[in-house]
């Protein structure tokens, strides 16, 4: 069976939107078919990768990428409408940072090595678009390792050294390769399936026609 790969990046609220539609998908398929196996891979993608290691002030970021405050301020309300008719908390007005995401894109590539992936990806959404921290920040990130179930030794000693600095960095240039402008990106394999933060009806729609249900 073909894995469901998602390309994304953990500062995209589509992508954070677009996990709790797929959630909501997936419970609904497992409902019916509780033995279901469907392998979930999260590929890296950089949206701002030019920005320095150390991030960007939000607002110094959404002038320069949308030429205002105001603008950048209607469009947000505009995501922030969408996350709260799905019931997901998020509370744009925290966040002071953006981020690079380079490091967070390495925990969770760690973390699919102990099978917390998913866990990893949620609680980073949580920790960025509720919690409004710093995801571009060790320590940050090693808490938030912590939180998913990982060992907080172990994930330090991980992001302060190499391992999988080339792993990332490959993959995300083959999601660059492959075409995806935008994220989140749905793929079955190397098979584009979707775009964009689509409905849990057309997600399960989808993965029923791939899973032959």
């Amino acid at each position: 069976m073909s894995p469901l790969n998602i390309v994304s990046d953990v500062v995209c609220p589509w992508c954070y939107i677009g996990k709790r539609r797929l959630d909501i998908a997936l419970t609904e398929i497992r409902r019916e078919f509780p033995q279901l196996e469907l392998a979930i891979h999260w590929l890296p993608f950089e949206l701002n990768p030019g920005l320095p290691p150390q991030g960007m002030s939000r607002e110094e970021y959404c002038v320069r990428k949308f030429g205002s405050l105001d603008y950048a301020n209607r469009l947000y309300d505009n995501v922030a409408a969408n996350a709260r008719a799905d019931g997901l908390p998020i509370r744009l007005d925290k966040i002071t940072v953006t981020p690079n995401t380079k490091l967070a894109h390495r925990l969770i590539w760690f973390a699919e090595q102990q099978g917390l992936s998913d866990r990893t990806v949620d609680e980073l959404f949580a920790g960025y678009f509720v919690n409004g921290e710093n995801v571009g920040d060790l320590e940050t990130l090693v808490a938030i390792g912590a939180r998913a179930g990982l060992d907080t030794a172990t994930v330090r000693t991980f992001l302060t050294s190499n391992d999988g600095v080339e792993q990332c960095t490959l993959l995300t240039e083959q999601a660059y390769d492959s075409g995806a402008q935008g994220v989140p990106a749905y793929l079955w394999g190397e098979q584009w399936l979707f775009t964009g933060a689509q409905s849990p009806e057309t997600i399960a729609a989808v993965l029923r026609q791939q899973l032959n249900l």
